[in-house]
Protein backbone atom coordinates (compact mmCIF):
# COMPACT_ATOMS: atom_id res chain seq x y z
CA UNK A 1 0.00 0.00 0.00
CA UNK A 2 1.20 3.66 -1.08
CA UNK A 3 2.34 5.49 2.20
CA UNK A 4 -0.09 8.24 1.50
CA UNK A 5 -2.83 6.16 0.78
CA UNK A 6 -1.93 4.94 4.57
CA UNK A 7 -1.44 8.22 5.82
CA UNK A 8 -4.81 9.34 4.22
CA UNK A 9 -7.03 6.26 5.73
CA UNK A 10 -5.43 6.73 9.19
CA UNK A 11 -6.58 10.72 9.15
CA UNK A 12 -9.86 9.56 7.92
CA UNK A 13 -10.36 6.34 10.56
CA UNK A 14 -8.29 7.90 13.29
CA UNK A 15 -6.25 10.82 13.47
CA UNK A 16 -5.62 11.35 17.13
CA UNK A 17 -3.41 7.79 16.43
CA UNK A 18 -0.81 10.16 14.43
CA UNK A 19 -1.18 13.00 17.52
CA UNK A 20 -0.33 10.04 20.35
CA UNK A 21 2.50 8.82 18.10
CA UNK A 22 4.03 12.38 18.09
CA UNK A 23 3.07 12.34 21.70
CA UNK A 24 5.22 9.03 21.96
CA UNK A 25 8.02 10.27 20.33
CA UNK A 26 8.20 13.07 22.24
CA UNK A 27 8.38 10.74 25.55
CA UNK A 28 11.28 8.99 23.77
CA UNK A 29 13.03 12.02 22.85
CA UNK A 30 13.07 13.48 26.62
CA UNK A 31 13.71 10.16 28.07
CA UNK A 32 16.76 10.13 25.73
CA UNK A 33 17.84 13.27 26.68
CA UNK A 34 17.59 12.66 30.02
CA UNK A 35 19.93 9.50 30.21
CA UNK A 36 22.34 10.93 28.69
CA UNK A 37 22.42 13.90 31.14
CA UNK A 38 22.72 11.06 33.70
CA UNK A 39 25.24 9.47 31.57
CA UNK A 40 27.58 12.49 31.72
CA UNK A 41 26.80 13.39 35.44
CA UNK A 42 28.10 9.98 35.81
CA UNK A 43 31.35 10.77 33.81
CA UNK A 44 31.81 13.78 35.57
CA UNK A 45 31.65 12.44 39.07
CA UNK A 46 34.76 10.02 40.20
CA UNK A 47 33.35 7.61 42.75
CA UNK A 48 36.92 7.45 43.79
CA UNK A 49 36.58 10.75 45.01
CA UNK A 50 33.45 10.25 47.13
CA UNK A 51 33.65 9.83 50.66
CA UNK A 52 31.32 6.89 51.50
CA UNK A 53 29.91 7.84 55.29
CA UNK A 54 26.95 6.27 56.89
CA UNK A 55 25.11 9.37 56.02
CA UNK A 56 25.35 8.69 52.12
CA UNK A 57 24.71 5.33 52.56
CA UNK A 58 21.22 6.28 54.09
CA UNK A 59 20.30 8.03 51.16
CA UNK A 60 21.33 5.50 48.96
CA UNK A 61 19.43 2.91 50.63
CA UNK A 62 16.40 5.18 50.71
CA UNK A 63 16.66 5.94 47.23
CA UNK A 64 16.66 2.21 46.37
CA UNK A 65 14.27 1.43 48.62
CA UNK A 66 12.07 3.45 46.39
CA UNK A 67 13.41 2.80 42.53
CA UNK A 68 14.82 -1.01 42.79
CA UNK A 69 18.11 -0.74 41.22
CA UNK A 70 20.53 -2.50 43.05
CA UNK A 71 20.83 -6.38 43.17
CA UNK A 72 18.56 -7.54 46.73
CA UNK A 73 21.96 -8.89 48.12
CA UNK A 74 23.71 -5.42 47.47
CA UNK A 75 20.64 -3.82 49.20
CA UNK A 76 20.54 -5.44 52.06
CA UNK A 77 24.59 -5.44 52.87
CA UNK A 78 24.01 -1.62 52.37
CA UNK A 79 20.93 -1.40 54.96
CA UNK A 80 22.92 -3.99 56.97
CA UNK A 81 25.59 -0.98 57.26
CA UNK A 82 22.91 1.94 57.59
CA UNK A 83 20.98 0.48 60.29
CA UNK A 84 24.11 -0.49 62.47
CA UNK A 85 24.19 -4.02 62.01
CA UNK A 86 28.06 -4.57 59.99
CA UNK A 87 30.48 -2.25 60.27
CA UNK A 88 31.23 -0.05 57.51
CA UNK A 89 35.17 -1.46 56.25
CA UNK A 90 37.43 -0.62 53.26
CA UNK A 91 36.19 -3.59 51.60
CA UNK A 92 32.52 -2.51 51.92
CA UNK A 93 33.35 0.92 50.90
CA UNK A 94 34.83 -0.55 47.37
CA UNK A 95 31.60 -1.96 47.08
CA UNK A 96 29.33 0.96 48.21
CA UNK A 97 31.37 2.55 45.54
CA UNK A 98 30.61 0.33 42.35
CA UNK A 99 26.61 0.58 44.18
CA UNK A 100 27.18 4.65 43.69
CA UNK A 101 28.09 4.51 40.01
CA UNK A 102 25.30 1.99 39.62
CA UNK A 103 22.66 4.35 41.03
CA UNK A 104 23.96 7.70 39.47
CA UNK A 105 23.48 5.94 35.99
CA UNK A 106 19.79 5.57 37.26
CA UNK A 107 18.94 9.26 38.74
CA UNK A 108 20.31 8.94 41.99
CA UNK A 109 21.82 12.88 42.66
CA UNK A 110 21.74 13.56 46.41
CA UNK A 111 25.68 13.28 47.07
Amino acid sequence: MNHILLYDKVCEENYELLEEIDRLKEEEHEEKEQKDKQRNTVRSINVNDVEIDIELIKRMVEWDRKNRVLENWKFKVMQDVAIGLKPLNEKLKWGFRRNLRTLLMHGFDEL
